[in-house]
């Protein structure tokens, strides 16, 4: 039945199922034969809902009915539960149908709650549609209750599969038998053929081969659909839904055919009805075990389909995928030559995968030749032939199978836990499954199987409705293989065999064949499973089925029997009693127990091997011994159950199961497995070899899944070893990485992108690898240990860094390494800043110490801080922020203005008038200063390269801002050092005009001004640059001055001449002026003024001593009356070279010499003509000599006061000699303050 999509729009949550399936119901109500009774949604966590709704409805609701029950677990899983009922409350089948794949749901809380209401209900697995995402199962569990309703096949059952409805055909021939009708032949012939003609055509367009697989296709498009409708592919949903009407269409065709065809069959008599019927019912149930056949070929499909789900990319996987593939087309019965090249591919790629997992030998290569045989001749049973021997090499063991019986045991250990129950033994073909339909009531009947075209195989399968639910889950096969892959409870009501007076049950076991022919997977299952499960049972009794065909002449049959048993049941010789024996497929005539008599007597007895065998011997007399009165031979077409039924009642089973049944695998499935683990370790190894992580977690996985499935010592030891294997490799793996990143990383190399790219795909590969971590556990290396190796060497590499200098190239190294690592590994990005800030203090550090440098002037610290800071901003610059390298140019632009500002400090001195000393070694220093920096030559380099991107940046913020550095400001060192002389010069030069214009103006009053002006051009010019430059100047100053001062000499010279050759007495006045310039000049040539002053001092001194002389030689005593006049000729001459006394101190002495000369000589003469004469009296002479000694005493007074001696002391011989030449000063000064105010 098709879902409409129109019901999702009722409610796109899903919380309220039971109005979509009513919906959906009530758009085809007669596809259905019997009332649908559907119950609310059922909450698992609301206790006992399922009781409590299920007493409401049989309150309700009586007679035949389906009942459809939505049933929510937890986390939006949902599962659909259909009870068909028969009146009287009688129990046709109970199923749950779970949606979500690998589910782990059991339904204990269900079959409690169901039996309370039908205590004779058990509850059934049912396998429909799933899906791995349990969000989808409430759409799946409306779709799945559809098809369960709408596929209720009477006779065929087929487990744990897609069921294929015979229903429509059958049912038409029960009803035809059972009304006795007939139909006229005329006019249906025709019909007939029209039919088929229609029905041949569209099973030729729709490329179907077989029209039994109608349903199957119709099933297979449903389920495309709800695929397409999940990924909301419209168009590929329309395509579908009408390629599903046309398979609906051919559907009806063929039922139509099935009943005009019974419809003409003449109505001669009932026997011949009869036997016609009996050909109708046997072609059509041959027709169900092929369809079944077919059906489990599909589950097979499904199975491999879920098997490749969980296999990553592999030699296994693509093995699956091909046999998938051939076995879709051989059910399908259609060629694949259209899709051959897609098999060529994916042999190729198997062929491989074969070689990269190193999994090549001659047996393997052997297959793969037959396989490619077999794929070019197109023969696809041969290809899945070798495809399935391929499998067993490469994959010893299907584990997944293993699981799914293990699990399906697990269901069925809950249905029989507790339970009395009766187990059935026996080898494959032994006939356990159709043994159990015969007794849980089911009628039989022999039908011919074709197995090839003209021939058949005889085979008794059930007729007729399932009257037991039970056996839903219980199949035979007419081919020789085991159909029970896990066990099977099936639950018999007593009453219905043996009278309604009994209310007991009893539970049979379908369990598989616990012999080497039902695989290595049962083997194994049986171990965990049937073990298990009858270890849960309250007891348990056993039913062992010994076919006669496998009897064998020395009673092997028997033997393998009897080692069966011996290997379940601990100490069998004491529970033989528990033990029924049962016969199947034996002669009617035929006498058991002769046969097994004749065996023990004839064989056994005589074989000394085999009457060794104490345990076969045992078991041999026990089932002689029991069947030697009545021997139960079981005839599943005519027999009676009832018998074996009552004796297995009676029976007692074996208690406390859990300490008696036991279970060893044989030895075959021992090596088996013994394979599978060789492989799987060898492919781990392998897969860890090429880092193939999902490869090596699905062998560890199977290895641990295997380990815990059959509890084998070797097993696990292989798990560990590998475990411990895995991670010694990885260890290894990640030493050597580390080992070569640290040395790469520790060399002075920058880091390659190679090198990362290697270091991160070990991180990525630990990352990824941490899937098997399940395993490994704590002995799995964390990708973390790789990134703290990394941290680690990053920062003692730092450590290391920060003793070295900041403009080390290996800094550069690190922090270019640090960034490409952080570029790969986000964990670093902290180291990385944390390191960037760690080296930003440090440059901030080199920055301020270079600050601090500057202010000391040492020139070569500095261009090598400097140096430093521009090596260190350009390794930085990358790393930081534009900022470090606007710090380097700071810096040097501190410098300029540093340099440049020695010229600001020299204009307060440059302003003053004259300059000191200090002032002098001020400008002096600041000139070595700037010579200093000038001749660095590496400080020259560093500004020259410095001064034009400075330039640049001034030139750019001008653009944007007003208040930016001026571009004149920055000039190199030459230029500062320049300009600071050229200021000093101009200095210079100011002074050097002044000179020359106070010379002009006031030459002989402003010697001293000019003597002061050029006393500071000469201490200028004592920097050393300062004399070059001003020489040409400064000379021709000093030459005008010395001009002026030979002219000086010159009128001294020629006054002196004067004196030599005048006879009068001269006025030494315009000499003394001269000597008085000519000594104010002196500074001008000290040493050509020096000799003329001495040579005129000479000349002066030498003539006051000739006149002194000429004065002591010369009578002018009373007798040479004449010589006086001579005498007064020459004191006035002596006393007229007064004036020269201050340019000549010495002219004093002889002056004064003179003067006593004649004032002693004229006192005398005058005493002499008083005493002579007595021109006066005593008194009158007394009188004078005592003022005269006054006078003297006055005198020699005068020149003892302190201001007198004060001005000889600065050769002034009076104070009007001073005050003369201050008002000489007073009026130089005046004439100069007129020529400044005129500047």
């Amino acid at each position: 039945m098709e879902y409409s999509e129109d019901t999702e729009h009722i409610q796109y949550n899903y919380n309220n199922i039971q109005e979509l399936l009513r919906v959906e119901l009530k758009k085809s109500p007669e596809r259905f034969s019997k009332p649908i009774s559907i119950l609310p949604d059922i909450d698992d966590n609301v206790e006992c809902q399922l009781e409590q709704e299920l007493l409401n409805e049989s309150k309700c609701n009586t007679g035949n009915r389906i009942i459809l029950i939505p049933y929510r677990l937890e986390n939006s899983h949902w599962i659909g539960i259909l009870i068909e009922l028969q009146a009287a409350k009688q129990i046709l089948r109970a199923e749950y149908i779970d949606p979500v794949n690998r589910s782990s749901f059991i339904p204990d809380r269900l079959q409690k709650q169901l039996a309370k209401v039908y205590p004779s209900a058990v509850l059934q697995a049912k396998d429909l549609l799933k899906h791995n995402d349990r969000t989808h199962s409430a759409k799946l569990t409306i779709q799945n209750l559809l098809a369960a309703v709408e596929n209720n096949p009477p006779y065929v059952n087929i487990s744990d599969g897609n069921e294929t409805s015979t229903r429509s055909t059958e049912s038409k021939l029960l009803h035809w038998q059972q009304s006795g009708n007939t139909i006229p032949k005329e006019g249906n012939e025709s019909r007939l053929a029209d039919l088929e003609q229609q029905l041949k055509n569209g099973l030729e367009k729709l490329n179907i081969p077989d029209v039994s697989l109608i349903p199957q296709r119709i099933q297979e498009v449903e389920g495309r659909i709800n695929v397409y409708d999940d990924e909301r592919r419209i168009d590929d949903i329309e395509k579908e839904e009408n390629y599903l009407r046309e398979l609906q269409e051919l559907q009806k065709i063929a039922a139509s055919i099935n009943s005009e065809s019974i419809s003409i069959i003449p109505n001669k008599d009932n026997e011949s009805n009869v036997n016609i019927t009996d050909k109708q019912e046997g072609l059509v149930r041959s027709i169900n075990i092929i369809a079944l056949e077919k059906n489990k070929g599909l589950l097979h499909l499904n199975e491999l389909r879920e098997d490749c789900a969980a296999m990553p990319s592999c030699a296994e996987k693509t093995i699956l995928e091909l046999l998938e593939h051939f076995q879709q087309k051989l059910l399908e019965n259609h060629p694949y030559s259209q899709e051959q090249d897609s098999v060529i591919e994916m042999l190729g790629k198997l062929n491989d995968q074969i070689k990269k997992q190193e999994l090549r030998s001659k047996e393997i290569q052997t297959s793969l030749q037959n396989l490619k045989i077999a794929v070019n001749n197109g023969t696809m049973s041969s290809a899945v032939d070798s495809l399935q021997e391929l499998e067993k090499k490469i994959r010893p063991l299907n584990v997944q199978e293993i699981q799914r019986l293990v699990s399906k045991a697990k269901k069925a250990t809950e249905l029989i836990r507790g339970k009395d129950i009766i187990l059935l033994v026996g080898e494959t073909g032994s006939g356990k499954s159709t043994t159990i339909q015969f007794l849980a009531g089911s009628e039989m009947k022999e039908v011919q199987v074709p197995i090839e075209r003209g021939k058949f195989l005889d085979h008794i399968t059930p007729i007729g409705p399932v009257k037991n639910p039970g056996l839903n889950n219980v199949t035979s096969s007419p081919f020789h293989k085991s159909e029970t892959r896990y066990i099977t409870p099936v639950t018999i009501e007593l009453k219905d065999v043996l009278g309604s007076h009994e209310t007991d049950v009893i539970t049979l076991c379908d369990a598989p064949g616990f012999s080497d022919t039902a695989g290595a997977e049962v083997d194994i299952a049986n171990s965990v499973g049937v073990i298990e499960a009858l270890k849960g049972t309250k007891s348990v009794k056993i039913l062992a089925l010994l076919s006669y065909q496998s009897l064998g002449d020395r009673g092997e049959g028997i033997q393998r029997l009897a080692r069966i048993l011996i290997n379940m049941i601990h100490k069998i010789d004491d529970r033989l009693d528990a033990i029924i024996y049962a016969f199947t497929k034996y002669p009617e005539k035929k006498n058991i127990n002769a046969v097994l008599t004749d065996i023990k007597n004839q064989k056994v007895n005589k074989d000394r091997v085999l009457r060794s065998d104490t345990a076969f011997v045992t078991v041999l007399s026990d089932m002689i011994d029991k069947i030697e009165g009545s021997t139960y031979k079981i005839d599943p077409i005519h027999g009676d159950r009832k018998i074996l039924i009552q004796k297995l009642k009676r029976t007692k089973g074996i208690q406390y199961p859990g300490e008696v049944f036991r279970f060893s695998m044989s030895g075959k499935t021992q090596i088996t497995i013994g394979n599978h683990v060789k492989n799987d370790t060898s492919s781990i190894m392998c897969a860890m070899k090429h880092k193939n992580n999902e490869l090596v977690m699905y062998y560890l996985n199977d290895l641990k899944v295997l380990q815990s499935l059959t509890k084998q010592n070797f097993v696990r030891e292989a798990y560990e070893n590998s475990k411990r294997w895995i991670s010694a490799n990885i260890n290894e793996y990640c030493t050597e990485i580390k080992r070569k990143f640290n040395r790469v990383l520790a060399s002075q190399d920058p880091l390659r992108e190679d090198d990362i790219h290697e270091y991160k795909a070990a991180v990525e590969y630990l990352q990824h690898i941490q899937i098997l971590k399940i395993h490994l556990g704590s002995f799995l290396l964390s990708p973390e240990a790789l990134m703290q190796n990394i941290i680690f060497i990053l920062r003692e590499r730092s450590c290391a860094l920060n003793k070295q200098d900041l403009h080390n190239p290996l800094v550069e190294v690190h922090l270019n390494n640090l960034r490409m690592l952080k570029n790969s590994f986000k964990e670093l990005e902290i180291d990385y800043r944390s390191s960037c800030e760690e080296f930003d203090k440090r440059f901030y550090v080199l920055v301020q110490s270079a600050r601090a440098l500057i202010l000391t002037n040492n020139f070569k610290q500095i261009a090598e801080v400097i140096r430093n800071i521009s090596k260190s901003s350009h390794i930085l610059k990358d790393h930081l922020n534009e900022k470090v390298e606007e710090a380097y140019y700071n810096i040097i632009k501190l410098l300029l203005q540093h340099l440049s500002s020695f010229a600001g400090k020299a204009d307060p001195l440059l302003q003053k008038t004259p300059l000191t000393n200090h002032d002098i070694e001020i400008l002096k220093s600041y000139m070595e200063i700037l010579r200093s920096a000038k001749e660095c030559s590496s400080l020259q380099d560093r500004i020259f390269t410095s001064i034009d991107v400075l330039k640049r940046q001034v030139t750019v913020a001008n653009q944007y801002s007003r208040n930016s550095d001026s571009e004149e400001m920055f000039t190199d060192l030459n230029q500062i050092y320049n300009n600071f002389i050229m200021k000093i010069v101009k200095y210079f030069d100011e002074i050097n005009l002044r000179t020359q214009e106070l010379f002009k103006r006031a030459r002989d009053h402003s010697l001293e001004d000019i003597q002061k002006l050029v006393d500071d051009m000469d201490a200028i010019r004592k920097i050393p640059e300062l004399a070059s430059k001003t020489a040409e100047t400064y000379h021709r100053t000093v030459e005008t001055l010395r001009g002026y001062m030979q002219k000086l000499h010159t009128e001294a010279e020629q006054l002196l001449l004067t004196i030599d050759h005048q006879t009068e007495t001269t006025s030494y006045r315009p000499l003394a002026q001269s000597l008085l310039r000519l000594k104010n000049a002196e500074w001008i040539n000290q040493g050509t003024c020096n000799t003329l002053m001495r040579r005129i001092k000479e000349k002066l001194v030498q003539h006051a001593c000739q006149l002194e002389d000429r004065l002591m030689n010369i009578d002018y005593s009373l007798k040479c009356p004449d010589n006086v006049s001579i005498v007064q000729e020459i004191v006035k001459k002596i006393e007229s070279m007064r004036d020269l006394e201050r340019s000549v101190p010495e002219l004093e002495k002889h002056r004064q010499s003179v003067l006593q000369r004649f004032l002693q000589c004229t006192q005398t003469v005058f005493d002499c003509i008083q005493t002579t004469f007595n021109l006066q009296d005593k008194y009158v002479y007394r009188i004078k000599q005592e003022l005269k000694n006054l006078e003297e005493i006055k005198k020699a007074c005068n020149d003892l006061h302190p201001a007198r001696i004060f001005l000889r002391k600065h050769h002034y011989s009076d104070i009007n000699i001073l005050n003369g030449e201050i008002e000489e000063l007073k009026t130089r000064q005046k004439d100069a303050l007129q020529v400044a105010a005129t500047e």
